[in-house]
């Protein structure tokens, strides 16, 4: 590992010809990213990638209209201005109209991507309707007047995903999910009798997860996102190039997966769906990949619904070692972490890890994109046939290189010292820590019989990220890490627990508007564990470093307190403690364990608190930096913290997950934000980024066959957002 992180450093020190960060413009940096390697590929290959890559792209209409109903209708409105504008494209308005397009074409609709409030445009509507009337009527065949307050009135359509607790999530979120007049109340309803209708609860499909629930003539019903249903006509492009794959895969197994999403497309079918993450999970053997479907659901209130996505990818051969180091060993982390033993996998069936190339990005992973991605998402899939893991190597690099010497970390870094241990073991324990959470994060644990796994509703998304973020802190600094030849010593892991307290704790609020709370599940997550860290950091003990516990004999009937030692009687080579000797955990509605402020106390604590506390927010100079006091204290709190998620989990006790939330994940301190913005600020840094993909130029010859294939990179951003919107716009404006 440090010859790894050795020629790491070298390959960023050295200055090549590659452009990777583009324009800017409001709160976003436009970034390119580089297909390392595609050069290397076979033929077959290439073109197994290029039709991967159309597939990708041809559902984006799709995200479009998933994101807001009006979004088609505005998105042609925007684009036909801006290519047909007559006036003086100097002008002010015409230049906050430009921002303003960019803005949407970025979040694929007029909400915000990360934030999900609406854009208010800096332009005035009297320059849009004047705008309008010198264009060619036949390129807008809808109803533009309704267009206008959607996009000015700011009381009207608000926020795309609503999280706000107290409120009907569904009604007031202007995702395309649900129908007009549906509540929240019942579409949980529909689908809680949905699944107690299950013929096999063992086996369950992801409810909903592939329709829109509507409301007609009083009747709930669904209408479904397949071939020949709602959204058909994208799905029909998207299995045309599906088709074309299929002829050059890789392998029969390859072929099979294909096969399979070809026939949960044309069908809408859920059980064929899960077939298919079945297949797809057990293909191993080829070099490219792909994901293309309705995937996560972060961007559904309820959290069941899921976003169209689309991504090409191969595997990077030299870097998938780390990877498969992880996934070999994927018991043994298992066996050994700090939480109850009734949540554990007695069996990790089917876990394997890569590092991948992106070729391409679509739907909801462009442009703003994942650095990392584990599938399938069905619990009973992967408990008994495992899971996919991938680090996307070429993301991460164009991020990290993007990035070098922008001044962020003299600014918000503590020390020298910090610093410097950042720039030695950072960027390579990012990417472990993001193999760690994907890898075996998301993939441990279990649910425990007759538990649903929507049970967390709403707080669902953010309490799995900050599981998967949990087991990545813990094992990051174990010394099992340092024996694979993942971390170079035992004191690698430092970087990877300062900067995760400093983003959680201060930096990430850059992302944030003055006033407003957190509500993206990412940053809920990291909100949750840095604060619900420094809250308890005063009654940690100091610690030295242990390799994490040996495993103790599963039990479903052993209670979490049986036979579990106390903090007090606990000692370097003692297992870490279970979830019954954690930090008083109180009581929320008559018996969830959701931990409060005002529940933890100095004496709830054994031993007493110390000074100076593991971590805390200090002053210097007159302003706010993160301290860690006791880097070994800090993974033993993010073991009993991870503890205690795994619970929530595990046993669906949606109180207690409700309480972290809103506890420790939501509300901002305005006074601290207000600090970190000016800063932030006046770096002349923007807080968001995402990429332009390249493009694929196909050679054939003179009787239409492919001769090869090359990626080209520098188109301009408007370009290739006009462009998409000329070749992959396959749905009409109205899709009801």
């Amino acid at each position: 590992m440090t010859s790894m992180i050795a020629s790491t450093q070298l390959m960023q020190a050295k200055q090549d010809d590659f452009k990777y960060n583009d324009e800017r413009f409001a709160d976003l940096q436009m970034l390119r990213y580089q297909v390392h390697g595609f050069d290397n590929l076979t033929l077959r290959q290439k073109k197994l990638i290029y039709f991967l890559s159309e597939a990708a792209l041809s559902g984006r209409d799709i995200l479009w209209d998933q994101n807001g109903r009006y979004n088609l209708r505005i998105r042609q409105l925007l684009e036909t201005v801006y290519t047909d504008f007559k006036g003086d494209r100097k002008s002010e308005e015409f230049r906050a109209f430009e921002v303003y397009l960019k803005r949407v074409w970025f979040s694929n609709g007029i909400h915000h991507h990360y934030g999900c409030d609406k854009f208010q445009p800096g332009f005035s509507e009297a320059f849009l309707r004047q705008a309008v009337k010198s264009i060619d009527s036949s390129k807008l065949p809808f109803n533009v007047e309704e267009l206008y307050p959607i996009i000015f009135d700011p009381k009207v359509m608000p926020k795309r995903t609503n999280q706000a607790d107290g409120q009907d999530l569904v009604q007031t979120s202007a995702a395309n999910y649900y129908g007009p007049g549906v509540t929240q109340a019942e579409a949980e309803d529909f689908y809680l009798r949905m699944k107690e209708a299950d013929p096999d609860p063992a086996h369950p499909v992801m409810f909903g997860m592939n329709s829109r629930l509507v409301k007609e003539n009083g009747q709930l019903r669904e209408k479904v996102w397949r071939s020949g249903g709602l959204y058909g006509q994208a799905i029909d492009r998207i299995i045309y190039w599906l088709e074309q794959a299929k002829t050059v895969a890789e392998n029969e197994k390859q072929v099979g997966v294909i096969q399979k999403l070809i026939e949960y497309y044309r069908s809408g079918d859920l059980h064929t769906f899960d077939d298919y993450t079945i297949l797809w999970v057990q293909e191993t053997e080829g070099n490219v990949d792909f994901t293309n479907g309705f995937t996560e659901s972060y961007g559904d209130p309820l959290g069941m619904k899921a976003s169209w996505e689309g991504l090409a990818n191969f595997k990077d051969m030299a870097a998938t070692a780390r990877t498969e180091k992880l996934s070999a060993n994927a018991q043994w982390f298992e066996d050994h972490s700090p939480v109850d033993p009734r949540f554990k996998k007695e069996n990790c069936r089917g876990i394997t890890a890569k590092v991948i190339v992106a070729a391409i990005l679509g739907g909801d992973l462009y442009p703003s994109t994942a650095i990392g991605i584990n599938l399938p998402n069905s619990n009973w899939v992967r408990a008994e046939h495992g899971s996919k893991s991938v680090t996307i190597g070429n993301l991460t690099d164009a991020y990290n290189k993007a990035a070098h010497g922008n001044g962020f970390q003299e600014e918000f870094v503590i020390n020298q010292t910090t610093r410097d241990l950042i720039n030695e073991y950072g960027d390579a324990c990012d990417d472990l820590h993001t193999d760690l959470h994907e890898c075996l994060g998301h993939g441990s644990g279990k649910l425990l019989p007759g538990v649903d796994a929507d049970s967390l509703k709403a707080y669902g998304s953010a309490i799995e990220e900050a599981r998967a973020d949990l087991f990545g802190l813990y094992y990051v600094a174990d010394p099992k890490l340092t024996e694979l030849g993942l971390t170079p010593n035992a004191e690698a892991y430092k970087s990877q627990y300062y900067t995760y307290m400093m983003n959680g704790l201060m930096t990430q609020l850059v992302r944030i508007e003055p006033g407003n709370d957190i509500e993206e599940a990412h940053m809920r997550n990291r909100s949750l564990i840095a604060h619900w860290v420094l809250e308890h950091a005063s009654s940690s003990q100091p610690a030295s470093l242990s390799p994490s516990p040996s495993p103790k004999p599963a039990s479903s009937s052993q209670p979490a307190s049986s036979s579990s030692p106390s903090p007090k009687s606990a000692s370097p080579s003692s297992p870490s403690p279970s979830p019954s000797s954690l930090p008083a955990l109180g009581s929320v509605d008559g018996g969830s364990s959701a931990v409060t402020p005002s529940a933890v106390t100095p004496s709830a604590v054994t031993p007493p608190a110390v000074t100076p506390s593991a971590v805390q927010l200090v002053q210097r100079e007159g302003k706010t930096f993160v301290q860690i006091n006791d880097y070994p204290a800090l993974r033993r709190l993010f073991g009993q913290l991870l503890a205690e998620i795994q619970r929530i989990k595990s046993e669906g006790d949606f109180e207690a997950a409700r309480n972290l939330i809103e506890t420790y994940a939501v509300k901002v301190d305005p006074a601290l934000h207000a600090e970190v913005l000016s800063r932030y600020r006046a770096l002349n840094l923007a807080p968001y980024k995402g990429f332009i993909n390249p493009e694929y130029i196909v050679s054939r010859d003179r009787l239409g066959n492919i001769t090869d294939i090359r990626v080209k990179y520098g188109e301009a951003y408007d370009h290739q957002m006009l462009r998409y919107s000329r070749d992959y716009h396959f749905l009409p404006y109205v899709n009801d």
